[in-house]
């Protein structure tokens, strides 16, 4: 990819609303907060015009217990959000749900019903037993490693925002320091954001490291945004700054990638190691730090002694031309 088309846009590997979406209805959320939750099979549906009715008969009771056979509906046709249609006559399901007086509703939506397992009741069973914080961090850790897409991708979710999870033993920072580093070499790593956002809580200068690994992929623009998302937003500058792998930026697109997190920073502390990317030969990436010096602060005349009167000037007419567009960027060459 040409850096020309490349910007300084923040984005996560899930897209935000989906990700929200997930992390509210986690297994160990649901286990957490669901008022019902059972084992049941789907004894019958009926389908009219307007609606979409499910009756299920309980097997077993995990939370809640209710009387009667369970009967939930929604509105007709296969819709965003939508839970009962694709549904086994038959079949057994977990459900996780909630009563408003005669009414019955999934919690979580489709996330709400699952196909039965031997591993998800497992997994239910361990959560609704675990209930002290250090150790419930303990059990998501393990479960990174799953064979279970659902449970695996739930527990690194829940990870991300499990309260307490700065109070977790030195064996579940450990573990979670290990699937991180498993997730970074992965081609496509659907927990990676979580991982990053829940080493952040707990170990931040060494999440940080790999974060700036990540911010300076040339070849993955996703990669690179991920991890500056993860530095400047989870981490910060403060943290950031003392760790720039300034020996990683090899090339004149590694160094502009840089230069790129360094900027968004806004910090002056970032100052001296844009001098150290201002001293290059390459004039693209002279300009563009010389740019950023100005916007962290630095005068124009004193930068002027520097890398001459005519690159601060060029510098100054950029900026405020950039400056006057739309942007959802921090440094675009021309």
């Amino acid at each position: 990819m040409n850096y020309r088309n490349a910007s300084l846009i923040f984005i996560l590997v899930a897209p935000l609303g989906l990700r929200a979406q997930q992390e509210a209805s986690t297994l160990e959320e649901l286990c957490r907060k669901t008022p019902h939750i059972v084992t049941v099979r789907l004894s019958s549906q009926s389908e009219t015009k307007t609606s979409l009715r499910a009756n299920f008969v309980a097997s077993h009771w995990w939370k809640g217990e209710r009387k009667g056979e369970l009967s939930f509906a929604e509105s007709t046709g296969a819709h965003c959000g939508s839970a009962l249609h694709g549904l086994e006559i038959g079949k057994e399901y977990l459900l996780f749900f909630d009563a408003h007086r005669t009414r019955l509703q999934l919690v979580g939506g489709q996330r709400g019903i699952l196909p039965r397992t031997k591993d998800i009741e497992t997994a239910v069973r361990s959560l609704l037993l675990t209930t002290d914080t250090a150790a419930r961090a303990r059990l998501l850790a393990g479960q990174l490693s799953h064979k279970d897409a659902r449970i695996r991708e739930d527990a690194a979710l829940a990870l991300a925002n499990l309260p307490g999870l700065e109070t977790s033993s030195t064996l579940t920072r450990a573990l979670l320091l290990t699937h991180l580093d498993q997730a970074m070499k992965a081609t496509h790593p659907t927990i990676l954001d979580s991982l990053l956002l829940a080493n952040s809580r707990v170990d931040a200068h060494r999440t940080a490291t790999r974060a700036w690994t990540l911010a300076l992929d040339e070849e993955h623009t996703e990669r690179s945004s991920l991890g500056r998302e993860i530095l400047l937003r989870k981490i910060g500058s403060e943290t950031m700054l003392a760790s720039v792998p300034m020996a990683m930026a090899k090339t004149q697109r590694s160094r502009l990638l840089l230069l790129n997190a360094l900027a968004a920073t806004r910090s002056p502390k970032a100052l001296p190691w844009v001098e150290k990317l201002l001293v290059q030969k390459d004039p693209t990436l002279r300009r563009e730090a010389t740019i950023t010096m100005l916007s962290l602060g630095r005068e124009p005349r004193e930068l002027s002694k520097v890398v001459g009167k005519e690159l601060v000037m060029q510098a100054e007419i950029l900026r405020t031309r950039r400056k006057q567009k739309p942007r959802l960027k921090a440094i675009r060459p021309h």
